[in-house]
């Protein structure tokens, strides 16, 4: 016998069944309030959008193992979220890392950033190389060491409000689940940023400029969107994913 609640019985069926962007965008919605009580009783911040996209991210992976007939679905899921308090914590731990790599990586991060307007397409690592003044030797071995670096360190290095642009999305050994997550946890306005500006659900990836022509917005709203966005996609914690 299932013990799913009629409200969430049908979205659940689809969700299992199909596992379409908009089958998970429709089942997470329904279930926002169960979400945004656990988050709050996890000492997080419902409004904070990377903390929601976090919680989503465990949702969906608790989804995996729920049985329709051993609990209902929000009692498996306040159950199931009880580690947020563990994921938002280490979240928000400061790393250690030397001055000097979180200064090159973050001049990397933003020379890839302007690189990408200019050109339409990720730069490699010969043009940022040149670009940065950094030996493709030292910007390989950084990329390789992937540390990382929380966004709090970098602003009290630098002495001002700064954030790390996002690992370049056009690496294909990224996992890409994670962009799916954030995608689900932004406004209307920022996905259809997300789709054109980096190439999902079937849309060719396009230069800054392009995107605004085609949403018709400015170029200067997508620059801000699109760090909004960046400072997302750059926490992921790939522990959370299973």
């Amino acid at each position: 016998m299932s013990l799913i609640e009629d409200q969430y019985k049908e979205l659940y069926d689809n969700y299992i069944n199909r596992k379409t962007v908009e089958s998970r965008a429709a089942l997470i919605h329904a279930l926002k309030t169960i979400i945004q009580q656990s988050v709050i009783a996890a000492g997080g911040d419902p409004n904070n959008p990377v903390t929601m996209a976090k919680a989503n991210m465990m949702v969906l992976a608790g989804l995996k193992s729920y049985d329709p007939e051993k609990s209902t679905l929000k009692n498996f899921l306040y159950s199931h979220l009880r580690g947020l308090h563990r994921a938002l914590g280490n979240a928000n731990n400061i790393i250690q890392t030397p001055e000097t790599v979180v200064l090159d990586k973050n001049k990397i991060a933003a020379a890839e950033q302007e690189l990408f307007d200019r050109l339409g397409r990720f730069p490699n690592t010969d043009e940022v190389a040149d670009y940065t003044g950094l030996s493709v030797k030292r910007i390989a071995k950084l990329r390789a060491a992937d540390l990382p670096i929380s966004e709090g360190q970098v602003n009290s290095v630098l002495g001002e409000q700064s954030s790390i642009a996002a690992r370049r999305l056009g690496d294909t050994t990224r996992d890409d689940s994670w962009l799916e997550y954030v995608y689900d946890s932004v406004d209307n306005r920022q996905k259809a940023i997300m789709e054109n500006l980096y190439g999902m659900h079937g849309k060719d990836a396009l230069p800054a400029n392009e995107v605004a022509k085609k949403l018709r917005i400015t170029p200067a709203a997508v620059s801000q969107q699109r760090k909004k966005i960046d400072s997302i996609i750059n926490s992921e914690d790939k522990d959370l994913i299973f």
